[in-house]
């Protein structure tokens, strides 16, 4: 995945997992923070980088949610079990995570990524 997409999956990882109304993702490995408008309902996700306006949107079945990547076109699956997540990426590689506190950190093959959730 693009450094910004990875950084929106982490942060909808986390807030799936979290509910706790973040709106900010800081990025370990760039050292840059995104910041997103986020509605979350019982079976709906819209998540809007505000910088880029690229949107993370779709539907919730259960703990399972499929999401479109609008700029990329690419479906973005994510599963949550607990604290942790795995999913895929149409165009990218499968990966995997957990959350802890406010750390997301995510793992595509033998990539590790960690991220900071913020609120305002």
């Amino acid at each position: 995945m693009k450094p910004d997409t990875r950084a929106m999956v982490a942060f909808a990882a986390g807030e799936l997992i979290l509910r706790k109304n973040f709106s900010k993702v800081y990025d370990y490995s760039s050292g840059h923070t995104l910041t997103f408008n986020v509605s979350i309902t019982e079976y709906e996700v819209e998540i809007t980088e505000t910088r880029s306006k690229a949107q993370l949107n779709g539907g919730v079945f259960g703990k399972h949610y499929s999401l479109t990547h609008q700029d990329e076109q690419a479906l973005i699956k994510i599963n949550v079990a607990g604290s942790n997540f795995d999913g895929e990426h149409s165009k990218g590689p499968r990966f995997k995570g957990f959350v802890k506190d406010n750390i997301v950190t995510l793992t595509e093959g033998s990539n590790r990524f960690v991220f900071g959730l913020l609120a305002s």
